[in-house]
């Protein structure tokens, strides 16, 4: 049994999602990159939702072609679920995203996005052509390429959300297996624990967030029941 089916088996989340949530409005135009967009899109939601799997797809915006401002090139998407992980006795509800971007060409060198990106399609080991003006390497949009994109562009997403899982699970498993460092995450500033313990990745995170104030309820809910005790 391949390790995507073993992770996505058991999961159940919350209320259905929709298959994504941003408007048809978005990508209107049936340009070549649209459809490719679209095209991922839904290939990435069937597999988790045949799979059990519910999750949703929002948008985070739009790039333009650097030389034709008016012509749309890229779509940032992120893919968002949730995983079950036990944790001291209770489950605890990760939240999961995976960042990517849907573009006709890589982003230039040194360009920052707003958001970090973990998966960009099409990914970088397929070839490229410079455009008709010479100005910037381009991939072949067309509709006997597109596919090969979009194939592997559902790949990349699946192993990421696998990765981001198996960090999520590997880091509270070792909070969970020493007890000085959850009781350092529930007493230490924030910025001590999260250097202390290379937590920058979750430790913001609001679920993360709930999870050491439970902890906290549950700590002072027991050292309660042992003062009423001793008296």
């Amino acid at each position: 049994m391949s390790k995507f089916r073993d992770l996505v088996e058991a999961i159940i989340v919350g209320e259905e999602a929709p298959f994504w949530t941003f408007g048809e409005d978005t990508l209107e135009e049936a340009t070549q990159i649209s459809k490719l967009a679209k095209e991922v899109n839904y290939d990435i939601i069937s597999k988790l939702l045949a799979a059990k799997y519910k999750a949703k797809i929002e948008s985070d915006g739009e790039g333009h072609n650097p030389y034709k401002r008016d012509e749309l090139s890229s779509y940032y998407y992120i893919l968002k679920t949730k995983y079950p992980c036990k944790f001291n006795g209770d489950i605890v509800w990760m939240d999961i995203e995976v960042e990517y971007r849907v573009s006709t060409h890589d982003k230039p060198e040194g360009h920052k996005s707003k958001h970090p990106i973990d998966v960009y399609i099409p990914n970088k080991s397929f070839p490229k052509t410079w455009s008709k003006d010479g100005k910037v390497e381009e991939y072949d949009m067309s509709d006997g390429v597109r596919s090969k994109y979009k194939e592997q562009g559902t790949r990349d997403l699946i192993r990421k959300l696998n990765e981001k899982i198996d960090r999520y699970k590997a880091k509270l498993k070792q909070i969970q297996d020493t007890p000085a460092m959850l009781n350092d995450l529930l007493a230490l500033p924030a910025q001590k624990a999260v250097e202390k313990y290379n937590l920058d990745e979750i430790y913001y995170k609001p679920w993360f967030s709930d999870l050491l104030k439970h902890e906290k309820e549950k700590r002072a809910a027991l050292n309660q029941l042992q003062l009423s005790t001793a008296r």
